[in-house]
């Protein structure tokens, strides 16, 4: 697993090379394990303040840069 900093994490996002999941419902969470099936950690930043996942069904990339429900959602 890879560490990471939120710059980093933000950085994937705006470069559309990761979805931001930070504001998620738990009706959108739903729709993507349906879509993926299940979601592996493959890094995390500094602390509780971030996580990086990768879908096994599509392969897409999915960040959580902020402390919100969805980092204890997924």
């Amino acid at each position: 697993m890879t560490k990471y900093t939120q710059r980093e994490l933000r950085r994937m996002i705006a470069n559309e090379r990761a979805e931001n999941i930070s504001d998620i419902s738990v009706e959108e969470s739903e729709q993507i394990r349906k879509k993926e099936g299940y979601c592996t950690q493959i890094g995390w930043a500094y602390g509780c303040n971030g996580k990086l996942f990768q879908g096994k069904n599509t392969k897409t990339l999915y960040a959580i840069t902020d402390r919100t429900l969805a980092l204890f959602i997924f």
